[in-house]
C-alpha cells in the first residue's frame, strides 16, 4: 500500500514537473510510472503474467464491454468537438492554446510525433495505471466509493495545472475540470462493474482523439 500512496502523489507530480517538454512527460509519466513501475512491482512480488494482467484489469472483455467502450469513446470525441467548436473563444482561445502547447515543446513542425504518441499512449497508459493498477491495489478498500474517489482524484489532480495554461477563464477551467472528473468517475465505475479496464481504455482513447483534433486545428490555424 505504501507504493500505491507514493505513486498517487508521484504520478501527477511528474506531469507538473516535466510539462516544459512533453517528450519527457511521455517518458517519465506515461511510460515509466504508469507502465514500467507496476510491471517491476509485479516482478518483485513474483506475480505471474495472469496475476499481473488481472491487477491491470486486462481480463478478457465481453463483446458488450468492447462495444460500449468504443461507442462511449466515439460519443466523447464528437461531443468534445461540438461543445468546444460551438463555444468558440469562451472556452478555447487559439492564441492561448498555441502558446501553452509551445511552452510544452509542441511546435507545429514537430506536432505530428506528439499527437501520434498522445493518441496511442495517453489513454492506454493512464487507464492501465489509474483504472487498472491503482484500482486493483485499492481492491480491498471499503467503502468502494472511497477507493474510486481516491483513484479519480489522483487522475484528475494534475489537470488543474494543464487547464490553467490552456483555458482563458476560471469558468472555462471549471467546466473542463468538471468534465474530466465526470469522465474519470464514469470510467472508474465501469471498471468496478465490469471487472475489466477495456471499456474505459477505449472510451479514453476516444476522448483523447476529440481534444487532440481540436488542438490540431488550432495549430493549423496559427500557421495561416
Amino acid at each position: 500500500m505504501a507504493l500505491t500512496l507514493l505513486l498517487l502523489i508521484a504520478a501527477p507530480l511528474s506531469v507538473v514537473l516535466t510539462l516544459s517538454d512533453l517528450r519527457v512527460t511521455f517518458l517519465v509519466y506515461h511510460l515509466l510510472l504508469c507502465l514500467v513501475v507496476p510491471f517491476i512491482h509485479s516482478k518483485i512480488r513474483r506475480y505471474g503474467w495472469r496475476e499481473h494482467l488481472g491487477l491491470l484489469g486486462l481480463a478478457r472483455p465481453s463483446r458488450a464491454v468492447l462495444v460500449e467502450g468504443a461507442a462511449t469513446g466515439l460519443a466523447m470525441a464528437i461531443g468534445t468537438v461540438i461543445v468546444f467548436s460551438w463555444s468558440g473563444s469562451a472556452l478555447l482561445e487559439p492564441g492561448r492554446v498555441a502558446q501553452a502547447l509551445a511552452a510544452w515543446g509542441v511546435e507545429p513542425a514537430g506536432s505530428s510525433f506528439v499527437f501520434a504518441v498522445m493518441l496511442m499512449l495517453n489513454g492506454p497508459a493512464e487507464e492501465l495505471f489509474w483504472r487498472g493498477w491503482v484500482h486493483g491495489r485499492l481492491a480491498h478498500v471499503r467503502p468502494r466509493a472511497l477507493a474510486l474517489g481516491i483513484a479519480t482524484s489522483g487522475y484528475a489532480s494534475y489537470h488543474l495545472v494543464t487547464l490553467q495554461a490552456l483555458f482563458p477563464s476560471t469558468g472555462a477551467r471549471a467546466v473542463a475540470f468538471t468534465g474530466i472528473l465526470l469522465a474519470g468517475s464514469w470510467w472508474a465505475w465501469r471498471r468496478e462493474r465490469c471487472c475489466t479496464v477495456w471499456g474505459p481504455l477505449l472510451a479514453h482513447m476516444g476522448a483523447t482523439l476529440g481534444y487532440m483534433a481540436l488542438y490540431g486545428q488550432i495549430l493549423k490555424y496559427g500557421q495561416r
